[in-house]
């Protein structure tokens, strides 16, 4: 027990407590007589200096203080793996039953001394424990990095992996556990010996075609055990065969490239069926055919990316440009524009600290905004706002010289033109500031803010990043130079996707061809088996206003002719579609926006690719599992020597539990049960006295 004050106190309260109960009872004011009457007194008067002197304590302030301690156990996270390739193993049958049931006993012996949390996971960590091995991805780096955040805080003691090490997504497992500071043990399964098997491991090939150009695709062959068999590769394409080369398996284990070239035919999404034949004795033949799907178009759209002068900026917005399907960007430099032609079909011009100081540019960007062309603007320290302004008026720029303010993004919520998912976000909130010119910005007009400016940390309504609205010609500003800089840091935080799909919707928006339908439903031309299949739509009336009281649906059919109805959900200026995730093959729809006694409609079609990267390996990567182990400090043990691994982790040195001592500080005045008895002594004094004839 410590005071709040000096502890001497306490001599002077007894000594005041003991004054006042003694000149409260000294004259018998009770008059009573023989010995029971002085007992009474005495009492009545150690009542009251007990009374007092709890009193004169409180006012000194006592504060006890209590060592608490609490043992916490240590998390043992075990991951099991749920992919296919597992369930394509020899001992498939036995890891759906018995060892499911060896490991709930592995599980039981260990919760004793652990606090035991169960997952599966495949493309990413899944909460559910009990693996039903269907998984079409697998991502061991991402489950791990999942594990070590959710547990950031909290006592991680050890992981369990049980894998076959295969995995088909994500970086390098041994990269990701580097970082973690706790032993992985690890449950090896699948199969160790190769069975004889050949087998398609890789397929690569544009996913985007002109009409008339000729596709190469490349061909990745692997066989184990197949010495001196012969097969053909052959690629199809509406059962017609396109191209076929003659394959001789020489030795047990067997890998070669192949390059085969085929022609672009049809239009839209079009399947190249990839097959090798099989060979006698072949565990299984589902890794004999891939089928590659490649988006086949008339013809590309061009953007041009007009600088003041070269600049890091330019190689990413070129590189992310032609990472977008159906696009080809060009790369010029103002002082020397003699191959520029603004009457060239230029879906879009993308002009990079222009117009100049000096007004660089300022004509040529009048001939391309006089014949309608999209512009998007990148402004930077060489721009010269002043003219700027003169050719956008909605545009005003208030500025006094050429520095600079180092502006973070801040994402508008209420942006409705095109749809960014929440990783994107969050991405974005982490990215390096653009240096974007030291001015007051407004915007006259119809306009939308994707992302706005953050100086320090102070949010401003200036826009970053914003879209013009106008009925002739679609622009867009970008209000900062150093875009380079994001695309550096989107590899580390999203695997350079989340500035790609900023930069591809940008310019997809801008460059949309204007056409005079009053209803457009935008699907993709593909998507992934596991992907969620989501469209957005517009309607106008006969003004070509946004309408947004309209009852839109649609209806999806795939090959089969089974039919899907879905009503889309008005979202401020557009609809959109969340159709959830459907199975692989080609799908048509029909839409309708209806309003009042008016019906538009529109159709089209996409395909949903397969996954078929689990049936491209079938020997488990048994070294990557003892690595993973031993790089951690932790074990490698085989799926048959659960028991022997429950013995390790309870004798490994690492996971022991924790103890956390805390100091509680607590005032007495704050202790209810203090009011009671003190309650309780003016309750039995005053009893007492009435007891004994006081008034």
């Amino acid at each position: 027990m410590t005071f709040e004050y000096s502890t001497w106190l306490i001599i002077p309260s007894v000594a005041a407590s003991a004054a006042a109960s003694w000149w409260l009872y000294r004259n018998n004011p009770l008059r009573l007589e023989g010995k029971t009457g002085v007992v009474v007194q005495r009492i009545l008067m150690g009542l009251r200096f007990v009374l007092l002197f709890i009193m004169a304590l409180l006012l000194i302030g006592p504060v006890s203080e209590r060592i608490n301690e609490r043992t916490q156990q240590p998390v043992l996270v075990i991951a099991s793996d749920n992919s296919q390739s597992v369930a394509g193993s020899r001992e498939a049958a036995y890891y759906k039953s018995n060892f499911q049931t060896e490991l709930s006993e592995f599980k039981r012996i260990l919760e004793s001394d652990f606090e035991v949390v169960h997952y599966t996971f495949d493309e990413q960590l899944n909460t559910r424990s009990t693996p039903v091995y269907d998984g079409k991805i697998t991502d061991i780096s991402k489950a791990l990095t999942q594990i070590s955040n959710r547990y950031e805080s909290a006592q991680l003691g050890g992981v369990v992996l049980i894998s076959d090490g295969l995995y088909n997504r994500g970086d390098n497992p041994l990269y990701r556990s580097a970082g973690m500071a706790v032993p992985i043990f690890t449950v090896l399964m699948g199969d160790t010996v190769a069975p004889k098997d050949a087998r398609i491991k890789n397929v690569r090939c544009n996913q985007v075609a002109f009409t008339g150009n000729n596709i190469a695709i490349q061909v990745d062959i692997a066989a184990d055990n197949c010495a001196g068999q012969n097969a053909v590769l052959s690629i199809s394409h509406n059962g017609k065969t396109l191209a076929q080369k003659n394959i001789s398996y020489n030795g047990s284990s067997f890998f070669e490239s192949h390059i085969l070239t085929v022609p672009a035919l049809g239009e839209g999404s079009q399947i190249y069926r990839i097959s090798v034949s099989a060979v006698s004795g072949e565990k299984t033949t589902r890794n004999n055919v891939y089928e590659a799907y490649v988006n086949v178009i008339s013809n590309r759209q061009r953007v041009l990316l007009l600088a003041f002068a070269p600049h890091p900026d330019l190689g990413a917005l070129k590189k992310m440009i032609e990472a977008t399907e159906g696009y080809s960007c060009e790369v010029q430099y103002i002082n020397d524009p003699s191959d520029i032609k603004p009457a060239d079909a230029y879906s879009l011009v993308v002009l990079h600290q222009l117009p100049g100081w000096r007004g660089e540019g300022q004509k040529l960007i009048e001939q391309f905004k006089n014949r309608n062309t999209p512009l998007l603007y990148v402004l930077g320290s060489m721009t010269g706002l002043n003219v700027l302004t003169a050719l956008e008026p909605a545009f005003r720029i208030q500025f006094r010289n050429q520095a600079s303010n180092e502006a973070l993004a801040n994402m508008n919520e209420q942006f409705g033109l095109f749809t960014l998912d929440e990783t994107d976000k969050t991405v974005l909130a982490k990215f390096p500031p653009l240096l974007s010119p030291f001015a007051t910005y407004s915007v006259a007009g119809d306009y939308e803010a994707l992302l706005t400016q953050q100086i320090g940390y102070v949010k401003t309504n200036y826009p970053l990043w914003f879209f013009l609205k106008s009925a002739t010609q679609r622009s867009a500003f970008i209000c900062g130079e150093g875009i380079w800089r994001w695309h550096l840091a989107d590899f580390q935080l999203n695997n350079q996707q989340t500035v790609t799909q900023l930069i591809q919707k940008t310019i997809q928006y801008l460059s949309t061809r204007k056409d005079n339908a009053r209803f457009r439903l935008l699907f993709n031309n593909r998507y992934e088996e596991n992907e969620t299949v989501t469209a957005d739509a517009e309607v106008y009336n006969e003004s070509y206003e946004t309408i947004k009281d309209a009852d839109v649906r649609v209806v999806i059919k795939n090959s089969s002719g089974k039919e899907f109805s879905y009503a889309l959900t008005a979202q401020q200026n557009r609809y959109t579609l969340n159709a959830g995730v459907l199975t692989p093959g080609k799908y048509t729809y029909t839409a309708t926006a209806t309003r009042g006694s008016e019906q538009l409609k529109t159709s089209g079609s996409f395909y949903l690719v397969p996954l078929q990267l689990e049936q491209t390996e079938n020997v488990a990567y048994a070294q990557l599992m003892r690595e993973l182990a031993t790089q951690t400090a932790g074990t490698a043990v085989h799926a048959h020597n659960m028991n022997a691994l429950a013995q390790t982790i309870q004798q490994h040195d690492a996971l022991k539990p924790v103890v956390f001592a805390g100091k509680e500080r607590k005032s007495w005045i704050d202790l209810k049960w203090i009011f009671y008895v003190l309650l309780a002594l003016l309750t039995l004094e005053w009893g007492i006295r009435k007891w004994n004839g006081s008034v």
